[in-house]
Order: C-alpha cells, then sequence, then structure tokens
C-alpha cells in the first residue's frame, strides 16, 4: 500500500509545482510552455483514469450461509448373517412299555387318574418304599392272621391311615389294614386294590391282590383271615375298581374306558368274578 501512494504524491506535487510556474509565466508570458501542458495531460490522465483505492481494504463479507438441518440417520444394522442350516433331528418314537404280569393276566388297563388320587397319598409313601422281594405264602398266613386280629376303628373315611400308626394302635379300617399288610408283605409284584366286596355294595372296600405260585390271591385282613384264591369266588364278590402298585396305577374291567390304539389284553387268570379255563389248569 505505501509503494502505491508514493508514486501518487509525487506526481501531485509536480502538478502544484508545475500549475504555480504555469501562473507565473502567464505573467511573464501569456502562453504555457507546451513542455508544461503533457505534463499536465499526463498527470491528469493518471489521476483520474484509475480507479479510486481507500487506504485500508477491508475483506469481502462472505454471505452468511443457513443452518445445515442435521437430520439423524438410523444406526446402520450390520448385515445379518445367512441362517445357519441345521440337520433335521428326527425324533425315534418310543419304545413300546412293557407289559407287567399284572396288566396281562388281570386284564388291567393303565389309568392317569382316578377318583382316589386326592386321597391316595399314604399309599403312594408305602409303594415308593416297597422292597423288589418275593413272600412266602406262610408269611402271608401270619400277617394276615395278625391284621385280623386289630381292632376295628375308622379314624378317615377316605384317607388310609399310614402302617406305623396302625402297628402302635393295633387298630384300623380296611384301609389301615389292608395297607399295613401291603407294607409288611414288601412284595413289588402285589397291588392295593379298591373295590366293592360284592356287587351292589353301598361302601367301597381295600384289600390286597397277591400273586403266589402264578395264582393270584385276595388278602382281607379286615374280613378273612387267610388267604383265598381270586378266581376260586362267585362273580359277584370282591368287584375291583382300580389297583395301585410298584408297576403304576390300573383300572379293572368295571371301569374300563375307550382308549385308541390300545390293543385289548387276554387275561391268563380270571379276575374276580369271572372263570378262566387258563386258571383252573
Amino acid at each position: 500500500m505505501r509503494c502505491r501512494l508514493l508514486p501518487l504524491l509525487l506526481s501531485t506535487a509536480s502538478l502544484g509545482v508545475a500549475l504555480s510556474a504555469g501562473r507565473g509565466a502567464g505573467n511573464l508570458d501569456a502562453q504555457p510552455s507546451r513542455q508544461a501542458e503533457e505534463e499536465t495531460r499526463a498527470l491528469r490522465q493518471s489521476l483520474f483514469k484509475k480507479p479510486f483505492v481507500p487506504f485500508f481494504e477491508s475483506a469481502p463479507k462472505t454471505p452468511a450461509r443457513p443452518a445445515e438441518r442435521i437430520v439423524a440417520r438410523p444406526a446402520e444394522r450390520a448385515p445379518s448373517a445367512p441362517p445357519v442350516s441345521r440337520p433335521i433331528v428326527i425324533t425315534p418314537p418310543p419304545a413300546p412299555r412293557e407289559i407287567s404280569i399284572a396288566e396281562r393276566e388281570l386284564a388291567l388297563q393303565p389309568a392317569a387318574y382316578t377318583p382316589y388320587d386326592r386321597y391316595s397319598g399314604t399309599v403312594r409313601t408305602v409303594i415308593d418304599r416297597l422292597d423288589r422281594r418275593a413272600a412266602t405264602m406262610p408269611r402271608a398266613k401270619a400277617l394276615m392272621g395278625e391284621a385280623h386280629d386289630f381292632r376295628y376303628r375308622t379314624s378317615h373315611p377316605y384317607f388310609a391311615t399310614l402302617p406305623e400308626t396302625t402297628a402302635t394302635t393295633r387298630s384300623g379300617d380296611c384301609k389301615a389294614k389292608a395297607l399295613w399288610l401291603y407294607d409288611q408283605l414288601g412284595d413289588s409284584s402285589a397291588l392295593y386294590v379298591i373295590g366293592k366286596t360284592f356287587k351292589g355294595a353301598k361302601s367301597n372296600h381295600a384289600w390286597v391282590y397277591w400273586r403266589c405260585d402264578a395264582r393270584w390271591w385276595i388278602l382281607d385282613p379286615t374280613n378273612r383271615s387267610t388267604p383265598v384264591l381270586a378266581d376260586g369266588l362267585p362273580d359277584d364278590r370282591y368287584v375291583p375298581y382300580y389297583s395301585f402298585g410298584k408297576q403304576g396305577v390300573f383300572r379293572h374291567r368295571v371301569t374300563y374306558i375307550s382308549l385308541p390304539n390300545l390293543p385289548p389284553i387276554a387275561p391268563a387268570v380270571a379276575t374276580p368274578g369271572e372263570k378262566s379255563s387258563v386258571a383252573r389248569q
């Protein structure tokens, strides 16, 4: 900037000198010299043809840009991995359940529930602790004689008393006596049975089914002191409804229900109330 102003000031000073000289020369000589006119014309061209430049040049103002609207972009999801193909697992069909001897010979049907389930807590407790051993006929007769001597006393119309309580009090009803005998036998093939002593009886009864020498016996310590053969009774005596045992819970013929895909079971030994030629052999 200073370099540009210095020639300008020098030219202005020369112009003043020339004008002064011209006025003075006018006094002396009316016509100015040609050299002074040329210098004046050159100065005027240099002064008035160039644009005016200010001493301090300010930087040009840049128009303000409108504020940009920031839009939040959703987070980019990582590309999902291709689904992994898993091998198809084919579940084999369940193995056929083994049919117990009691189911085959007494024509039992597995039962998912019974009307006595809510009262069978003590019965299930005894079943869980049964040993897998077979009892003998002398022992069964001795136990029946002992249970038959217990005083008959009803403690609850539906719940069976624990065998320990029955042994301590030496008393009990049909449920308690049958359960005590069932516990003392300890034979896992025996069944705790609920039914009626004869067809059409108003109240139910409890006894034990026990297998000995390939035949089924009825052990009823409430009404009898010795075992009796199940197939040697009339058709209307000792009609069983439900049996509880180590192999499960079962229905007898009186309470059969229709189940699909359930093959009929032909009994080898007759149930109470039926006769079987196989049993007689």
